[in-house]
């Protein structure tokens, strides 16, 4: 009665023939709230999860990769917000706090630095045009790092422009 009473939508796997099916089923009082009349659909979801699930593994395989880099990487899209950083960037700068690039960059690089800094991004992703610069960078110790930074932009494999990534390589020793 109580599936009845919500008319919920559950997913299961049943494994059927030796494959995983996903099967979306949506059962439904027919005639109102406390019906004893259900109506039942089954529908086939199993591609859609096997896409769901490639592209979640695509995404793993690829933090995996970044996060084996020694220096910060970072990727803005194409509104200009914030979609990535990896494991050292939070560990260099700490969290970055917020999505928006300007904003963030401004609390993270030096007041001399970040108005130029801003600027040079903008162009370059007006321009869809690589960037690299030299930056001082305040790493989250407070203390004042030099930093190479480089930005590329990203394209899908149709041409699409997806924005820009970027990495910080800390510099200062050099």
């Amino acid at each position: 009665a109580g599936v009845a009473d919500s008319g919920r939508a559950t997913l299961s796997a049943t494994r059927l023939g030796g494959r995983t099916r996903w099967l979306a089923i949506e059962i439904t009082a027919l005639d109102g709230p406390g019906s004893q009349l259900l109506g039942v659909m089954v529908r086939n979801i199993s591609r859609r999860r096997r896409r769901e699930q490639d592209e979640h593994d695509k995404k793993q395989r690829y933090r995996a990769l970044v996060d084996g880099f020694p220096l910060p990487v970072w990727v803005i899209g194409p509104d200009g917000r914030l979609e990535f950083v990896d494991s050292v960037f939070d560990v260099f700068f700490g969290p970055p706090g917020t999505h928006d690039p300007a904003v963030m960059w401004s609390r993270l690089l030096h007041p001399e630095d970040s108005e130029a800094f801003n600027y040079g991004m903008q162009q370059a992703s007006a321009q869809r045009s690589e960037l690299t610069t030299l930056v001082r960078g305040r790493r989250v110790d407070g203390q004042w790092r030099w930093l190479e930074v480089s930005v590329v932009p990203r394209y899908s494999r149709l041409g699409r422009f997806l924005g820009m990534a970027g990495n910080s390589r800390d510099v200062t020793d050099r």
